[in-house]
């Protein structure tokens, strides 16, 4: 979700770095950001409940790439939904179930099918727990927070448990992250605040 403006501001006093340059760090991942990346590749078959490995797939290249780099993956996975949110969950739930239903008629074309399907997508706990069996299979750590990774992250951060969170939320600042690693897309480069 992110603060409304962070990001523009945090972007200005962002800098490129390759992955090399971040050679010997521990990072924290979230998890659910990755997967919601991920989906995007497979989402008619995770909302019509085709076997695919899309999810995990995704998930353990990024982690290698970073392996391959000398940096140390740590995947952190929402946990619980927490109960004040009931009510944005469940509007979220019928804006998923209205683009099912749009991504299944007939009569739209190709296109509007597969942002439907990508707007319809949930990414559920089982599907959680089968990357996090594939990235324990790589010998990845992954960690469930009780409620949402964020808070989890930070406290990673604060502890000094990980030098650094890889996602895409300035938000992550206010939960006390001192370096945060922006546009990670398993290539060289990526942007540090």
């Amino acid at each position: 979700m992110g603060i409304t403006g962070l990001k523009g501001i945090v972007n200005t006093v962002c800098r490129k770095r390759t992955l090399k340059e971040l050679k010997g760090i521990r990072v924290a991942i979230d998890g659910y950001a990755w997967l919601h990346r991920a989906s995007a590749s497979c989402s008619e078959e995770l909302c019509e409940n085709i076997p695919t490995n899309g999810l995990s797939s995704f998930c353990v290249k990024g982690a290698l790439t970073l392996l391959n780099n000398e940096i140390t993956p740590i995947f952190v996975f929402d946990g619980a939904r927490l109960p004040s949110k009931i009510t944005t969950e469940n509007d979220r739930q019928q804006k998923r179930n209205e683009n099912l239903k749009t991504a299944r008629d007939t009569t739209i074309s190709i296109t509007e099918r597969k942002k439907a399907y990508g707007q319809a997508v949930e990414i559920l706990p089982w599907m959680a727990s089968a990357v996090i069996q594939s990235l324990n299979e790589i010998g990845v750590e992954s960690i469930v927070a009780p409620f949402e990774a964020d808070p989890q992250l930070g406290y990673l951060c604060k502890i000094g448990y990980v030098d650094a969170i890889i996602c895409e939320d300035s938000d992550l600042i206010v939960h006390g992250c001192k370096r945060i690693l922006f546009k990670f897309n398993k290539f060289d480069e990526i942007l540090v605040y």
